[in-house]
């Protein structure tokens, strides 16, 4: 009988076994506590969340002390939890990006490293933050919160800020390298909120860093104030009634003096020529003078001329320019309420703002009314109470005795939707300007359409409250990238009064609302994409219709229209954009609103070349901003 051959042994299996189980025991004892750690660690995150979004106000964010000081402390929770889950992770991060074979979160944990990159430095920055947060919240329960108060605390906390900024900054790079497309919709939903907001802190952070410079730490600075009236509008929001010069140093206003805008010039100096079409429209304008200077549309180009002249007009070199128009104000007067104002026997506040200006503009405080003698003193004291009002405001805020995060809610509404422009001689800060749009700049874009309308009141009269405009734009995609692009815009003429013959002419009158009751003389500009072929207009004045190509960014179309009350006309422009112009699968429209403008209705309509609408029922907006609109409609 056979007996079976004996096995070979594995000299030495027992004690590979031994220390593979011992390397397996030791790796579950490495592991587990980091697994619990990291758990308990995301589970405190959690609940922090929680917290946190139950802070969070419908439309901003909670503006009482307590509900601050709560907020700094859960920064200060969750920059520590998630530290500890970031180092209870770190071996599992490594391997994190080849994960992606894990059903249902395969793709968040690809981009995890990134992710938690992003979170840590934005709690690195906000916890830089918070001695300086502090401190303000201090100031603000003491009620002693102001601008001079303020600067101190700014230059202090120096080094916390550009701690912060470059925390803020990571943040931004760890955000770009994260693949949208690998999330899953809840995260990708949550990244899309922090995208609100991660822009706007890095922003913000660089203006807190110049802002020592802007408000006088290095010496005294000097700002233009320019007061439009949208009632007359113009390009960048309306007839600049009045001029301010706000000076400031170490945190305070040393300064601040009003005047009309026509006291301004000084004729004996020679000044420049105008353009060429302010010249043809405005009874042969001989000379720029600075409350005509707004007449581009481009508002850094106007903060400069306007610079320009003042120093040429009254020798004095200013650091920057605000516009702003009476909306802005009156943004300004809800959150401040009713101010008083030395002998005139009762306050303005946001409800009487606008009867409070006409009633006073008519008959001045210490000046005869309109149409009485002697004339010429009315019209030296009409508008002093513009600089009344302003010197209260400004009294009000240099108290301290402010809302301040509603105010600073009601100054970033006015800047988005332009009721106010801002321009500083200061690079760092002008670049955060005008990445937000707050400097009222012109912004065409390189690729896809684009669009503004911009009416220029040439009749030297405020009917525009009376005027009621509405734009519909239809293009219609040729298939390659061109397209036939029409432009109406629709006015109606509100008022009542009728007028056989409409005249251009400078006067007064009995009343500031008769004023409101002529004929509209409008300077119609439209902003298109370089390169269009006119195919047809109709509507204008004969013989105004233009095309100005003074900017190698954009063309302007450009005419006259004269509305008589309870008129109505359509003007109709109807152009080709060029070949390439638009990109393939879908169409992308940048609409500029002119400041100034209250929420004008826009209609779009995009067809394909076979005629069929691209998107499935036209797009309909209010221009309160600017507008970037897509058909077919992103998700």
């Amino acid at each position: 009988m056979d007996e079976p051959a004996p096995q070979k042994g594995c000299r030495g299996c027992g004690v590979a076994s031994l220390i593979l189980l011992g390397l397996l025991i030791l790796a579950l004892v490495w592991a587990v506590p980091r697994g619990v750690r990291l758990v308990q660690a995301l589970l405190r995150l959690q609940r922090t969340a929680q917290q946190a979004q139950a802070l969070v106000q419908e439309g901003g964010f909670p503006t009482d002390q307590a509900s601050l000081r709560q907020a700094l402390d859960l920064v200060r929770a969750a920059r520590q939890d998630l530290d500890t889950a970031q180092e209870a992770a770190g071996p599992l991060l490594a391997v994190a990006p080849h994960l992606g074979w894990v059903p249902r979160w395969g793709g968040d944990l690809t981009q995890a490293p990134h992710l938690l990159e992003m979170g840590q430095q934005l709690l690195h920055a906000a916890d830089a933050l918070v001695p300086l947060s502090d401190a303000l919240l201090e100031l603000q329960e003491q009620g002693s919160l102001s601008l001079d108060a303020l600067l101190p605390l700014l230059v202090t906390h120096r080094p916390a800020l550009e701690q912060a900024a470059a925390a803020a900054e990571a943040a931004l790079a760890a955000r770009e390298a994260i693949s949208e497309a690998s999330l899953s919709p809840r995260v990708r939903s949550l990244l899309a909120r922090a995208d609100l907001y991660l822009p706007l802190l890095g922003e913000g952070l660089a203006l807190a860093e110049a802002a020592p410079d802007l408000l006088g730490a290095g010496g005294e600075r000097r700002y233009l104030l320019l007061a439009q009236n949208a009632d007359e509008l113009r390009a960048t929001g309306g007839f600049i009634s009045g001029v301010g010069l706000l000076t400031v140093q170490d945190g305070k206003v040393t300064g601040l003096a009003f005047t009309d805008s026509y006291a301004v010039d000084d004729l004996t100096k020679p000044h420049p020529a105008p353009p060429p079409a302010l010249s043809r429209y405005m009874l042969g304008a001989g000379i720029l003078v600075l409350r005509d200077v707004n007449w581009w549309p481009d508002f850094p180009t106007v903060a400069q001329a306007a610079e320009a002249l003042y120093e040429l007009d009254r020798g004095v070199v200013t650091h920057g320019v605000v516009a702003a128009d009476l909306e802005a104000l009156r943004q300004v007067l809800e959150v401040l309420g009713p101010i008083p104002l030395p002998g005139y026997g009762e306050a303005v506040d946001a409800a009487n703002l606008i009867p409070f200006l006409k009633t006073y503009w008519a008959a001045p405080k210490e000046a005869p009314s309109l149409g009485e003698k002697p004339w010429q003193e009315w019209w030296q004291h009409r508008k002093d109470v513009m600089g009344d009002v302003l010197g209260a405001v400004f009294l009000r805020l240099s108290t301290g005795e402010v809302d301040w995060p509603a105010l600073l809610r009601a100054v970033l509404s006015a800047l988005e939707e332009k009721h106010i422009l801002l321009y500083v001689n200061h690079p760092q800060a002008q670049a955060v300007l005008a990445r937000r749009g707050w400097d009222g700049a012109l912004s065409p874009p390189a690729q896809g359409d684009y669009l503004m309308v911009v009416d220029t009141n040439v009749g030297f009269n405020k009917v525009n409250p009376r005027i009621q405009e509405a734009i519909t734009y239809t293009v219609r995609l040729d298939g390659a990238g061109g397209a036939e692009a029409e432009l109406t815009v629709r006015y109606m003429h509100g008022a009542t009064k009728p007028i056989t013959t409409c005249l251009q002419e400078a006067r007064y009158g009995d009343s500031y609302d008769e004023m409101q009751e002529r004929c509209y003389w409008d300077y119609l500009r439209v902003l298109v994409p370089p390169g269009v072929e006119v195919l047809g207009h109709e509507g204008l004045e004969e013989g105004t219709f233009e095309v100005l190509r003074e900017d190698r960014r954009y063309e302007t179309l450009s005419g006259l229209l004269v509305l008589k009350p309870q008129e109505e006309r359509i003007v109709r422009l109807v152009y080709r954009l060029p070949a390439g112009r638009i990109a393939p699968g879908a169409y992308r429209l940048w609409v500029q609103k002119q400041a100034g403008t209250h929420a004008l209705p826009f209609t779009l309509q995009v067809y394909r070349p076979d005629g069929t609408p691209l998107c499935p029922e036209p797009l309909r907006a209010r221009l309160r901003t600017d507008l970037t609109l897509t058909c077919p409609p992103g998700p």
